[in-house]
């Protein structure tokens, strides 16, 4: 029965954006004689009619079908007052009910509301802004309850069934839209059975019945929804006796149950063959007795004639027949058992757990209280009460996944595991708050560097990086910068000051030259993707360049016939082919050699000038020596 205040705030968007029609299929009931606004379109009879409506900022219908009930007139409710405002930029127009508006104003529409009598009384105040402001979603959430067989218009769609529904709106002016939520409720109907039996009349409901028959009633159930009952109802009809009747007795005279004190004429109401009244005439005469009062108090029980008075209370004794008349002399004692005082206390504790107190644990709040029995000064109970108040400690769990470490309470965490952090909460008690972390760390220091040519390119290994990200550094791009090298200037790799020579997972001179010597590393930085989260990082070893190796030689170069000469510093990772001429030109041996620095050949038998070429796949030097 109360009231429904719904605030719209309507805002229009720039575009509408394609959408399919929308059909909407609902009913409504009015009693007979009222009028139901469907659209722009009154009816009064019952029937099912159907109302396409273009959609707002869409290109799509809203196809509406209701088919109407007329019931005969409901319960008067109250009109319901809506009041809400909405903002249009200038130049654009407002449809309120099916009346369009372009400028500032306060305007009224009052609709009829589906199955009761009040009227839902609509009031508009429309603002004109110049231009939108961006913003965003407005949402909005609310509750609203309806009985079973009524119908609620959400926006433009009607619902019946509970459940929650979401309406969108474009927000007049600003970008965002309102996005209302409605939890419907419906109140379901009740029904109930009375069988009743009275005499004369009944009533019920605040209505009186006179006759036997069937009668119902509508009122509202605890949910709020009506409770139909029905009251099935049997009237029977009172007698009243012709002839007086006539008793005597001494002190009290009892007829059908009641007792009579003094001598009269009185009327009794019985019950007849039906259950109704049977009024009869008693004729009542009653003998004087006399009567007696004794007060007495006592720290203890006491015995009065054959009673033990061990209790505060009134105590009656009767001697029958012992008054002049021959009735009862009737006597009582009104007695009053002195109790020995108690004496109370009031103790007040809080914990931040359970306690002994006496013999009590006190494990939650509440009044406990104990007695020392005989324990004050007069010899009565003492009652002391204890109002404890129990402090509860306060727990909470965290999962999180982090890559590489996570700073949780002030301490930086780099390993995966279950950590705890307890702290005081505002009760005093234990806080503990518990952390289940997991730490991806794909770091990979154990990166090797590998040497071709001579120490003219230096490279890292890229199927340990790729086992680790689950995906491809570019083998082609040189220029990411996923990978830095580094020369070292100190005993130890320290990005920060060292110099950096090169990006790119290899490095290697233009000119073609072996790297100057000293020690190189790289460090690998790969950012965060798809499939890997948390990239990669690494850092090799320290890698050794030598220098230039020292040019082939021959020792010795002015030998005897048929002597050894070695020659010296091959590089021992490549094939060298070593080919021996005469001075004329004249190739006199050919040999392969690999995997050796040095190589012995021998001097030729005959004096003169002989030449040895060398050939690499980096390298081509002509030697010569001399047989003397």
């Amino acid at each position: 029965t109360g009231d429904s205040i719904v605030t719209l705030t309507l805002h229009v968007t720039p575009a509408p954006q394609p959408a399919e029609d929308i059909t909407v299929a609902y009913e409504a009931t009015i009693k007979e004689g009222e009028t139901y606004l469907f659209g722009c379109t009154p009816y009064t009879a019952e029937g099912t009619y159907t109302n396409t409506l273009s959609r707002t900022g869409v290109t799509g219908d809203s196809i509406v079908t209701l088919t109407l009930h007329v019931t005969p007139a409901p319960q008067p409710v109250e009109d319901i007052a809506v009041a809400y405002e909405a903002t249009i930029k200038e130049g654009e127009t407002y449809l309120f009910g099916c009346t369009p508006y372009t400028a500032e104003g306060t305007y009224t529409n009052t609709l009829s509301r589906t199955g009761v009598a009040g009227d839902s009384v609509i009031t508009l105040t429309l603002h004109v802004t110049p231009a939108p402001q961006p913003a965003e979603d407005i949402t909005v959430a609310y509750e609203a309850t309806i009985k079973e067989g009524e119908t609620y218009l959400f926006g433009c769609t009607p619902y019946t069934a509970e459940g929650t529904y979401t309406n969108t709106l474009p927000r007049i002016g600003v970008q965002g839209d309102s996005i209302i939520h409605l939890t419907l409720k419906v109140l379901d109907k009740t029904y109930g059975d009375t069988t009743a039996t009275a005499c004369d009349s009944l009533v019920w409901h605040g209505m009186t019945y006179y006759t036997t028959g069937e009668y119902k009633d509508t009122l509202v159930n605890v949910a709020g929804g009506d409770s139909i009952l029905t009251l099935y109802l049997t009237l029977n009809q009172a007698t009243v006796a012709a002839e007086p009747e006539s008793y005597t007795g001494c002190y009290i005279v009892t007829v059908y149950g009641k007792d009579y004190m003094s001598s009269g004429t009185y009327t009794d109401t019985l019950v007849n063959a039906a259950g109704c009244d049977s009024i009869v005439t008693l004729n009542v005469t009653v003998l004087e007795a006399t009567y007696g009062d004794t007060t007495a108090s006592a720290f203890a029980p006491i015995t009065w004639y054959e009673h033990t008075c061990a209790a505060t209370g009134d105590y009656v004794h009767t001697f029958v027949g012992g008054n002049s008349h021959g009735c009862d002399s009737v006597v009582t004692l009104h007695f009053t058992l002195l109790a020995i005082p108690e004496t109370y206390g009031d103790t007040t504790a809080a914990g931040c757990g359970a306690f002994v107190w006496y013999e009590h644990t006190c494990a939650a709040t509440g009044d406990y209280i104990h007695t020392f029995v005989g324990g004050n000064s007069l010899g009565g109970d003492s009652v002391v009460t204890l109002h404890f108040t129990l402090l509860e400690a306060t727990a909470s769990e965290e999962t999180r996944t982090e890559c590489y470490s996570y700073e949780w309470n002030g301490e930086t965490y780099t390993a995966s595991g279950d950590y705890t952090f307890i702290t005081t909460n505002a009760a005093g008690c234990d806080s503990v708050a518990t952390l289940h972390l997991t730490i991806n760390s794909p770091y990979v220091d154990t990166l090797k560097v590998y040497s071709y040519y001579g120490d003219r390119i230096i490279m890292i290994n890229l199927h340990q990086i790729n086992s680790v990200t689950g995906w491809y550094l570019s083998s082609v791009d040189n220029g990411e910068g996923y990978v830095k090298w580094y020369k070292m200037s100190g005993s130890a790799p320290a990005p920060e000051t060292d110099e950096l020579v090169e990006t790119g997972y290899y490095y290697t001179l233009s000119t073609g030259e072996p790297l100057p010597a000293g020690w190189y590393y790289a460090v690998v930085d790969i950012p965060a993707v798809e499939g890997a989260p948390c990239g990669a990082r690494g850092i090799t070893a320290p890698y050794e360049v030598a220098g230039p190796p020292p040019a082939p030689a021959l020792i010795p170069s002015l030998a005897r016939p048929g002597e050894n000469i070695r020659v010296i510093n091959l590089d021992p990772e490549q094939e060298t082919e070593i080919r021996i001429y005469s001075v004329e030109g004249v190739l006199l041996s050919k040999t392969t050699v690999s995997g050796e620095a040095y190589y012995t050949l021998r001097a030729a038998e005959e004096t003169g000038f002989y030449l040895v070429e060398l050939v690499s796949d980096s390298m081509k030097s002509t030697l010569r020596y001399i047989v003397k």
